[in-house]
């Protein structure tokens, strides 16, 4: 799953037409999933370190659910602008 959700974030990204009057707005997003990023980052070491439980796996595919959907704002506020 985890890969799937990845790979439609990055395609997202790819499809941004980054311009001077949206680089702010998207310079934010970015710090956002930076953030996101390294969250996840420290529940997959939680994860290999304590083990498969439900409480860390649900953290971690609220994490990647809440990366899509910020990707998905950020398109559409980029769309608006354009």
């Amino acid at each position: 799953m985890k890969i799937i959700i990845v790979a439609n974030i990055n395609l997202e990204l790819s499809k941004m037409k980054l311009i001077p009057e949206n680089k702010e707005l998207f310079d934010s997003y970015i710090s956002q999933l930076e953030n996101l990023k390294e969250e996840y980052n420290n529940l997959s070491v939680e994860l290999t370190t304590n083990g498969p439980d439900e409480l860390t796996l649900d953290a971690l595919i609220s994490n990647l659910k809440f990366r899509l959907n910020l990707m998905h704002r950020l398109k559409s506020q980029l769309n608006k602008l354009n």
